[in-house]
């Protein structure tokens, strides 16, 4: 929507905005869930930054597998499995013996479980520290908040002199 936004815009009255571009790793743009269906938090499939890690165990513990990889020697289909996944995703140089050890029969699934788990805790903690303390200090997180609101404001109206003067309204 930003972009038509601001192609139409600047169509109409000149190049005022630059056209947005996606910033987001089309790869990883949405995460698979806990039960296979696109990480959502309304789905009730998602790991969030403040769980703790026994609460990040019990849901990759439950996450879906390769419904056909019945027995460890059994091959996998790491494509079609949420835990692996999530591990390219969290551990994207260091996720392919893993796949290929699935795809022989080498692995089971439980070892990827127990090795996601560690991961994402890994990954998260900081992220889940940094948001304890914050929480726990309100004035610092007032301050933030005010800052980034008053950076805000101060780029908007800069934002709005351009398309006052594009619109011949100033």
């Amino acid at each position: 929507i930003s972009r038509e936004l601001a192609r139409r815009f600047n169509r109409l009255y000149g190049n005022v905005f630059p056209e947005p571009q996606a910033i987001i790793n089309e790869a990883t743009a949405t995460l698979p869930g806990l039960d296979g269906r696109k990480m959502s938090k309304s789905y009730g499939n998602a790991i969030y930054i403040k769980d703790t890690p026994d609460e990040i165990a019990e849901k990759v513990k439950s996450a879906f597998t390769t419904p056909t990889k019945i027995r460890k020697s059994d091959p996998g289909v790491p494509e079609n499995c949420a835990v692996c996944l999530l591990r390219k995703v969290y551990d994207p140089t260091g996720f392919q013996p893993s796949w290929d050890e699935d795809i022989a029969g080498v692995r089971g699934c439980m070892q990827n479980k127990k090795e996601l788990t560690e991961i994402i805790v890994e990954a998260l903690t900081p992220m889940r520290l940094k948001r304890e303390a914050l929480l726990n200090e309100s004035s610092e997180l007032e301050r933030i908040l005010k800052e980034g609101a008053e950076k805000a404001r101060a780029f908007a109206a800069e934002t709005m002199k351009l398309v006052n003067q594009a619109m011949g309204m100033r």
